[in-house]
């Protein structure tokens, strides 16, 4: 289960990284403008967890290989260009696998001030199909 809260923190967004894997969760925080659609999280997320499990994962931590399907790009550091927080002010923290709780205690634990969960657009279903596409040809280039 991934569980996504819109949070804004006083801190600098390269502070509060290192604080996110702290308590040994996987997280990682997202620029709330580059997500799309409630299925583009759900497959980035899949897509992580099956290229990690069948060891076919580009990057060895678990948000990072998040953040490489969901950015649709196999370059570490153009997906976190295209889908990383870019203001602490309005944020997401992404909480991988993460159990009831936990997402809302590790943001309280970072000094996150949370506005509630998040909720995305909603795309077309042929904008959503095309979307997914472009995610999942992402590794092939």
């Amino acid at each position: 289960m991934i569980s996504i809260l819109r949070a804004r923190s006083l801190r600098p967004i390269n502070e509060l990284l290192p604080l996110l894997n702290a308590e040994g969760l996987h997280a990682t925080l997202l620029d709330p403008k580059s997500v799309s659609s409630p299925k583009q999280i759900e497959a980035a997320y899949e897509l992580a967890m099956r290229s990690t499990k069948e060891g076919r994962a580009v990057s060895e931590r678990i948000e990072m290989e998040f953040l490489l399907w969901l950015g649709q790009s196999p370059h570490v550091g153009k997906a976190i260009l295209r889908v990383g927080a870019k203001k602490n002010d309005d944020m997401l923290l992404a909480v991988l696998d993460a159990k009831t709780g936990q997402a809302q205690k590790l943001a309280k634990d970072c000094g996150l001030e949370v506005s509630g969960p998040f909720e995305p657009p909603r795309l077309s279903q042929s904008e959503e199909k095309l979307l997914l596409e472009k995610m999942a040809l992402s590794r092939l280039g």
